[in-house]
């Protein structure tokens, strides 16, 4: 955020969502039952985004 390279209101909460997410998606790496579906191949990504104030895409496309 000093840099410039993020921009958000609050940085603890956008922390916050992304941690969770991360640890979401870990619980189905350890998980028994398979369960896939495509918008888990995207999702920390467009999350991540959405909270840093990044345009879509630019940590996916590594931006």
């Amino acid at each position: 955020m000093r840099a410039g390279d993020f921009t958000t209101d609050d940085a603890l909460g956008a922390c916050v969502v992304i941690l969770v997410a991360i640890d979401g998606l870990g619980s189905y790496a350890n998980d028994d039952t398979r369960f896939t579906h495509p918008v888990l191949d995207t999702l920390l990504f467009t999350t991540a985004e959405r909270e840093l104030g990044l345009e879509p895409g630019r940590l996916r496309d590594g931006g």
